[in-house]
């Protein structure tokens, strides 16, 4: 295997090859070499870019303690000198920091380096005591690690720039320095800063860095700050305060929008196969692939680095097994491989086994999820054994919940309640609503929709999930938006106040409650559908009803009743002339007493002077003989005329109304 990396600028291309023993350069891994038995078989190639992006924003990562260089190179610094920023140094390249570009920095004794280049030969401050980010740190900063230490009293400082473009490394070393003060003179730290040409990755490395728990309440730091001291990042437990640390790596890997692209090739050929880190390949003879990794800088300096995977291919002439999985429960599986074989042999999961060329397992539910094995065995006698990973996945459950039936003036909620197993979820929703005779039809996308329905009727509600592995299912129900109840009512007035009222609403959803008001006010007096009531006084009255379907669909209407007074007993005529013109041929009461047959149910008797009874009729209140066409017309029960002559009447009604007298016959 061979590792490239190429610099790309405007007019001229560096070939180099990778030191491994720089972790934090420019690199790409395609894997180990591959063996396959079989001539066609398939295997997945996996290439591990070193992954960076814009330095807009960071990921902090614990890495493998191996510093690229050793603690004592490079140029000395400070020589005798303590709590100072060094000189503007300039680096060889540019190093994007918090989304800028940069190629000074100073080196502050105190274990930080910072792009704050007015900082130069200025006091480096030994003591804080606030967290990372804060605007009271230095700003635009790396600390690595941030504490007061003294190289005027032992150790030494060094910085330089190490290794090939384009990836050389700029490395500050404090090695061996002593701490501050003097019951800490006898501690020493040694830690490494480097910062990475063209991944612009930061490493901070601690061999040793004990806590002088005596002086600045021994607080240390390992961190970087952007230059307002608004943004920071720092590794867990290492941000202000007291803490030991020896044989570590930190990261700082700038983690924005990608600045690398990755293309795999076939060796010789130009032609792209793939631009993901996986490729699945499935070469005919032995075959070189090459993957191939383009870095953007932020000064638009391209590098380029490859690495080449070799499959080797020997054996029996794979028959390429293949299926049409990913599928959904319920679906045929099938596997299909390449003609040609002699002989075939699938295996599988529950003992599937199969010697067709091509097989297929019906309705194929998850628990035909896994390996499937194929021996083939070619013309030549030679046996090759090519597998296949299957998944089925399971389908959700559509399942959806209403307020239906609704009343007129609702509007129609639709609520879903699909389910599905984890980790799988539901990606999609489709709702169709229509009704096929107004020709209304509403599709919706949301989990859950409410709806104004034009008008009454039954509705097809069509629900459909699709989840995250594509599996789909539907349900299919009906929804009714039902008409309100029309409230109505009749009612007849009779006399002494009393009135009949039956219910007459229409439309509605069956059985219905009633609330009647019958006196003007908020009172409810009765909740029956019928029934006869007596008002307190003569007065008219507003009645209300108020209907209530089994649905809670309402509706109510007023009326003004009219309620009747009760009428006196009346004074009876006593001449009744047969076949008389002037109209007192007959007792109509209607005429001698409005109102009566009305309100009163009584009993006529006529009796001759003999004390025999020659007629008698009978009036009913509640369905009163208004015509006349039952009264006593000085005839008999049977019809015939009377003689001339005395009678004696009796009238026996209700309300205690009883009257008897003579009435004198004529001709």
């Amino acid at each position: 295997m061979k590792i490239t990396l190429f610099l790309l600028h405007v007019v001229f291309l560096l070939t180099i090859s990778i030191n491994w023993a720089q972790p934090g350069c420019p690199g790409v891994y395609a894997g180990p070499d591959v063996n396959l038995e079989c001539v066609g078989s398939c295997t997945n190639l996996v290439a591990d870019p070193f992954k960076t992006g814009e330095s807009t924003s960071y990921t902090v990562s614990s890495i493998n303690y191996n510093p690229p260089v050793p603690f004592n190179q490079g140029t000395p610094a400070f020589i005798g000198i303590d709590d100072i920023w060094g000189d503007v140094i300039t680096l060889p390249f540019n190093f994007c920091f918090f989304g800028n570009t940069y190629n000074q920095l100073v080196i502050g004794a105190n274990g930080v380096i910072s792009f704050e280049t007015s900082y130069a030969n200025n006091y480096c401050p030994w003591s804080f005591s606030v967290s990372l980010p804060n605007a009271n740190l230095p700003l635009n900063c790396i600390f690595g690690a941030y504490h007061d230490i003294d190289p005027s009293i032992c150790g030494n400082i060094y910085y330089g720039v190490f290794g090939t473009s384009p990836c050389r490394m700029f490395v500050v070393n404090f090695e061996q320095v002593c701490h501050y003060s003097g019951p800490c003179n006898n501690l020493q730290t040694t830690q490494q800063i480097v910062l990475y040409e063209t991944t612009n990755a930061i490493e901070v490395y601690i061999q040793n860095k004990p806590t002088c728990a005596t002086w600045n309440s021994g607080n240390a730091l390992i961190g970087i700050q952007n230059a307002t001291g608004t943004v920071g990042y720092t590794p867990p437990g290492r941000n202000t305060g007291p803490w030991s640390a020896s044989n570590e790596g930190w990261r700082f890997t700038p983690n924005g929008a990608p600045n690398y692209s990755l293309t795999w090739f076939e060796a010789g050929n130009a032609t792209p196969l793939a631009t993901t880190d996986t490729l699945n390949v499935c070469p005919m003879d032995t075959t070189q692939y090459v993957v191939q990794v383009v870095y953007t800088n932020c000064d638009g300096a391209q590098v380029i680095v490859s690495d080449t995977v070799v499959v080797n291919v020997s054996g029996g002439l794979s028959a390429q097994p293949s299926s049409n999985s990913p599928l959904c429960e319920g679906n045929d599986l099938n596997l299909t491989s390449l003609p040609g074989a002699q002989q075939y042999s699938w295996t599988g999961p529950n003992g599937f086994s199969s010697n067709q060329q091509n097989a297929v397992i019906p309705s194929a539910g998850p628990n035909a999820t896994g390996w499937y094995y194929l021996s083939s065995v070619d013309a030549l006698g030679g046996t090759c054994i090519d597998s296949i990973f299957v998944q089925i996945n399971l389908s959700p459950t559509a399942d959806f919940i209403s307020n239906s039936p609704i009343c007129n003036e609702d509007s129609l909620v639709l609520n879903e309640n699909a389910s599905i197993t984890p980790p799988q979820t539901i990606a999609a929703y489709h709702w169709n609503i229509f009704n096929i005779n107004s020709g209304y039809n509403v599709s919706s996308t949301q989990p859950d929709t409410t709806l104004l329905l034009p008008s009454t009727g039954i509705y097809t509600v069509i629900f459909m999930v699709e989840s995250s592995n594509g599996c789909r299912d539907s349900v299919i129900a009906t929804v009714t938006k039902s008409p309100n109840p029309v409230a109505n009512f009749q009612y007849v007035a009779q006399c002494f106040q009393q009135n009949v009222f039956v219910d007459q609403t229409t439309s509605g959803t069956p059985p219905f409650t009633y609330v009647w008001y019958l006196n003007s006010d908020s009172i409810v007096d009765q909740t029956l559908p019928s029934f006869t009531y007596t008002f307190p006084d003569t007065a008219d009255q507003f009645v209300t009803l108020v209907v209530t379907d089994s649905l809670g669909c309402v509706s109510d209407t007023t009326m003004l009743v009219q309620v009747k007074e009760g009428v006196s007993a009346p004074v009876m005529p006593n001449i009744l002339v047969q076949n008389s013109v002037n109209g007192n041929d007959k007792f109509d009461f209607q005429v001698f007493a409005p109102g009566f047959n009305e309100c009163i149910t009584y009993t006529l008797s006529i009796f001759n002077r003999w004390g025999i009874k020659v007629f008698e009729t009978i009036n009913n209140a509640n369905s009163p003989d208004l015509l006349c066409n039952d009264c006593f017309a000085g005839l008999s029960e049977t019809g015939s005329q009377l003689i001339p002559g005395v009678y004696y009447y009796v009238l026996k009604g209700s309300h205690n109304i009883e009257l008897n007298g003579t009435i004198h016959i004529f001709e």
